[in-house]
């Protein structure tokens, strides 16, 4: 009879092969191409107009809010100012050079970060696990397009993955460097504020971060608050690439009834984490109820941002049941299905709905904690999934 511990990591063996297989095809494929590092150049061109001018922000932005599309990248930087702040000390690196640099080095972490993520989560020790996890992180379309487009998504990921796993303080300051990366991580800056421990670090970051950066690019500030209103009546990025219902739906008569109903599940699952966070402080529930609201809240919901659900995915996994185990299943499918891009709309589909599908795992499927069996524990369970080892 086969030995049961040894067909599930001979099978983690042969899937994490696949998946490194899969994603080393997709880099060879990118190198030469326009695709490796195409969100870089948005970084690049903002650090050149900020040193030029004052202001990372096109004058195409200035004059209106400009389509969200790939063709718009070089002029299509709509982040606070530190980012572009911290890209003038790159000028003059080759582009290939910092696109390889950006994506080994995010995966590079990545290998450190997840499997520490699915230990403190409660996961079991072992090698069968460890070989699920990372083929699954690898193996994910909306992780490996954020690594090789050069866009901040997997860096989004890596650090909510730390969020998840450390202390009150450390997430206060790790949420506030979160906020001023992207204001669409405010759903997260506020739950942080609402937990008493977390709150005076993300503050504190915020308020440092902000009085260097503005002493060092005052003009660059200025403009970013004249342009907000700007950036933030930015047009749905065109479906299957954008898979948020406002894109999906965006050609259709019920694209305003999509928005609006995108935006009331937002506020309503961003109002749910700042209850979690009274109720539970800043736990894997809220934190991914947070998450889920700036995706919501987005219409613009570019398929690798989903990046971030990974590291959810992982760390909800041991808490839940067999029943929530298989809904995880399914959603990770959809990650899969992410490289069959000639489905279009049905793989946007799948996307947003396994996001849907995660989120709700996390949030209603944890099994209750004396009925949990200890991450060290040799109890066998009758239905194991892809993660555990027997």
């Amino acid at each position: 009879m086969i030995d049961r511990e040894r067909l599930v990591i001979a099978g983690g063996v042969a899937v994490l092969a696949g998946a490194v297989i899969l994603a080393l095809a997709w880099a060879w494929a990118a190198i030469g191409s326009p695709v490796l590092g195409l969100d870089l150049l948005a970084y690049e061109a903002a650090a050149d107009r900020l040193v030029d001018t004052g202001s990372p922000y096109s004058e195409e932005l200035r004059a209106g809010p400009i389509a969200n599309e790939p063709d718009n990248v070089p002029i299509g930087y709509f982040y606070p100012p530190p980012l572009a702040q911290v890209f003038t000390l790159v000028r003059g690196v080759d582009h290939v050079v910092l696109a390889a640099t950006w994506a080994i080095s995010q995966a590079a972490l990545a290998f450190v970060v997840l499997p520490v993520v699915w230990r403190r989560s409660g996961g079991r020790a072992g090698l069968a696990p460890l070989l699920w996890l990372m083929a699954f992180a690898i193996g994910s379309y909306p992780f490996q397009l954020g690594l090789v487009v050069g866009n901040v998504s997997v860096w989004i990921a890596l650090l909510v993955a730390a969020v998840l796993v450390t202390r009150p303080r450390q997430k206060g300051v790790l949420i506030g460097g979160l906020g001023l990366l992207k204001t669409t991580n405010t759903p997260l800056l506020l739950a942080s504020l609402a937990e008493r421990r977390s709150r005076w670090p993300a503050l504190a970051v915020v308020a440092l971060v902000c009085a260097a950066s503005c002493l060092i690019s005052p003009r660059a500030w200025i403009a970013w608050l004249e342009l907000l209103p700007n950036i933030l009546r930015l047009p749905p990025g065109d479906s299957p690439s954008s898979v948020s219902l406002a894109s999906m739906f965006r050609y259709t008569p019920v694209a305003g009834t999509a928005l609006l109903s995108s935006s009331i599940a937002g506020v309503a699952v961003g109002v749910t984490a700042i209850w979690l966070v009274r109720r539970e402080g800043l736990s894997r529930r809220a934190v991914t109820a947070a998450v889920a609201s700036a995706l919501l809240l987005n219409p613009t919901l570019w398929d690798h941002y989903l990046a971030v659900m990974v590291p959810i995915t992982i760390a909800t996994w041991p808490n839940v049941s067999d029943r929530w185990r298989l809904v995880l299943v399914v959603a990770s499918t959809s990650h899969l299905l992410g490289w069959a891009v000639a489905l279009e709309l049905l793989r946007a589909s799948a996307l947003f709905m396994g996001f849907v599908a995660v989120t709700l795992a996390s949030l209603v499927g944890d099994v209750p904690a004396d009925r949990r069996p200890r991450a060290d524990s040799t109890v066998k369970i009758e239905i194991p999934g892809p993660l555990d080892s027997p």
